[in-house]
């Protein structure tokens, strides 16, 4: 199961996303040509029927496309999970929890005076 989840080499996004929306193109180009056969004057139900069929292979369509996706989902949770991710903090402040606005703000206002350290010198 873990070579289903994890493959060593699973395709990269960009090559499931293009197959996934040219199959899409294909399923709707076939559908439509599949009504267009019957002629426009048909009954209802073939219409209902047809329209009804492509739907649901478009849905199945998609619901692959996503299985093949989730080595790239899990792999990104597994990163973020494993402390490698890189984190962002920001202090936020406490009353509102957002951010504190920086306008108004100089660049040395959050250095100050060197003070005189508290330390004893040893006597050497």
């Amino acid at each position: 199961m873990r070579h289903f989840l994890f493959p060593d080499r699973p395709l990269s996004r960009r090559v499931i996303t293009t197959l996934h929306g040219l199959l899409q193109l294909a399923i709707l180009g076939y559908g439509a040509y599949w009504l267009w056969l019957g002629g426009l004057h048909q009954e209802l139900l073939r219409w209902g029927t047809g329209v009804g069929a492509m739907l649901c292979a478009m849905i199945v369509l998609r619901l692959m496309a996503e299985l093949w996706l989730l080595p790239h989902y899990l792999k990104a949770q597994v990163i973020a999970m494993s402390g490698r991710a890189p984190m962002i903090t920001r202090p936020n402040d406490p009353r509102t929890g957002r951010p504190p606005s920086t306008h108004g703000t100089h660049e040395d206002d959050g250095v100050g005076e060197a003070r005189p350290s508290k330390r004893k010198k040893s006597a050497s």
